[in-house]
């Protein structure tokens, strides 16, 4: 086995990291012994196992495997590696073409049938050693293979992902460089389902940083800690917790930073959530721009990243902040931007317009500010909030009216804040729904201009008793 191979090889090990590769398409064929080969397919298999994904095996576990192996990890970045062997694998590749020329040559062929012969060899060891990332369709069988079989054994998941079914279903989970956009009018609850999204990648093991430019870092780190021990937001925030819940959310938290350094996710590093505002960045009061948030980003190793409120961002381009249709379509460019250059899932959240007051979520018109939004996006979630009658607590409804790879039906969650965003109907009547809400809107204007609306008699007591057991099963898996 070559050396830096065994280089290689042994980085990876040392580092617990195979997502740097697998992003750039190196594969097993690059190495040049058969020894090196069957040990990345291994490693790799690993990696992609569905039973523990994204974990590359021990030193300990590599060497009962391959006994022989001689680990010799060094300072070098894998990337580096990677590059020094594939150039290994071109200067081989050339001197066996040279080497078939030259007897060509001595055996009298025409130099221009030589030529045109090994052309096609030439090119693809042009394109192995270069810096293209051109997807070649007569190369394609072995990525679009390893996806499928990844795809298939996960049952179909290959993103981070959702916390709901009929998402995953549709889309695999949330992809690399994916821009997602969630809107809705004011007071929908569309930062809750943006930061529910947010907990369910962090606990499925990733590293997620929510930057917010509407409310403080504190405020978006509270509620995403309702979420995580699933508890009454409003009595988190009015210190009304009652004390099996209050023992319950400090456990559950204080329980987080054991739980981060047991677990690894996705490439190595591990499990984490971070919280920015403006306030907390480098840029001082004058906001961020997407390049300050991607800088942020890529220092913390994010694997996905939340946007909350990001039409009231900065403009990069132009320096400037404000609502204006240009600045905000720019901003949006940038996330998208921001995606494909950090190579992980991006999720903003914006305004719908006034008139999508009186629409069905099934227009990207809706969308405020700037119609380019809806261009830039992979997939758009209109969110509506009404009441859930059974409970007397929130329920939101998504519907999808832009979506790039996928076909999704409307579907409605749970939404009371920190305890239960969990699925509710799997399809619903729009229409029906609408009407539902607009009737609870107008109630609830109407209590809150003097009256009271109380919940049905017995449906709070009965979902109480039913999530209970549901809170605790969720909270054992941290501690």
């Amino acid at each position: 086995m070559a050396n830096v191979e065994l280089n290689l090889l042994s980085n990876i090990i040392r580092d617990g990291d195979l997502s740097s590769l697998r992003r750039s398409g190196f594969n097993a064929a690059l190495l040049q012994t058969e020894e090196a080969r069957e040990m990345f397919r291994w490693l790799s298999d690993a990696y992609t196992n569905p039973a523990a994904p994204g974990v590359v095996p021990s030193l300990e576990k590599v060497r009962r495997h391959f006994p022989e192996f001689d680990y010799c990890p060094t300072r070098d970045p894998v990337d580096v590696l990677a590059k020094e062997v594939i150039d290994n694998n071109v200067k081989a590749g050339i001197r066996t073409l040279v080497e078939e020329m030259d007897e060509l040559l001595e055996d009298g062929e025409d130099p221009q049938v030589i030529l045109g012969a090994y052309l096609p060899q030439m090119r693809e060891l042009s394109l192995q050693g270069g810096e293209s990332k051109h997807m070649m369709m007569s190369t394609a069988a072995r990525v679009l293979r390893e996806d499928y079989e990844r795809m298939q054994e996960a049952g179909g998941l290959t993103g981070i992902p959702f916390p709901w079914a009929p998402l995953n279903k549709a889309t695999a989970g949330m992809q690399n460089e994916d821009f997602i956009v969630i809107y809705a009018r004011p007071k929908q609850m569309k930062t809750w389902v943006a930061l529910a999204i947010a907990v369910y990648a962090y606990l499925s093991g990733y590293r997620v940083l929510v930057y917010s430019k509407e409310m403080s870092d504190k405020i978006m780190t509270r509620r995403a800690a309702s979420i995580v021990a699933q508890v009454d937001y409003e009595e988190v925030k009015s210190g009304t917790l009652s004390p099996e819940d209050k023992k319950l959310f400090f456990d559950t938290l204080e329980a987080l930073e054991d739980w981060e350094k047991a677990g690894a996710r996705h490439g190595g590093s591990k499990a984490a959530m971070t919280f920015l505002s403006d306030r907390k960045l480098s840029s001082g009061t004058k906001g961020a721009t997407v390049d300050i948030l991607s800088a942020e980003a890529e220092r913390f190793g994010a694997d996905l990243i939340i946007v909350d409120g990001f039409y009231l961002m900065r403009d990069g381009r132009t320096n400037q902040r404000s609502r204006e249709w240009k600045q905000v379509s720019n901003i949006s460019s940038d996330l998208k931007a921001m995606a494909q250059a950090l190579q992980v899932p991006v999720i903003g959240t914006t305004q719908a317009n006034r008139g999508a007051s009186k629409t069905l979520g099934d227009d990207t018109d809706e969308v405020g500010y700037a119609d380019a939004i809806g261009q830039d996006t992979d997939l758009l979630m209109r969110v509506f909030k009404a009441r859930n009658l059974a409970t007397g607590k929130p329920k939101i409804m998504f519907t999808f009216p832009g979506t790039r790879d996928a076909v999704l039906n409307p579907f409605v969650i749970n939404a009371w804040p920190g305890k239960d965003f969990s699925l509710l109907q799997g399809s619903v009547d729009v229409a029906a729904f609408l009407k539902d809400k607009k009737d609870s809107d107008e109630e609830e204007e109407r209590a809150e201009g003097g009256g009271s609306s109380a919940a049905p008699s017995g449906g709070g007591e009965r979902y109480k008793t039913e999530r209970s057991g549901q809170r605790k099963k969720a909270s054992a898996r941290i501690r």
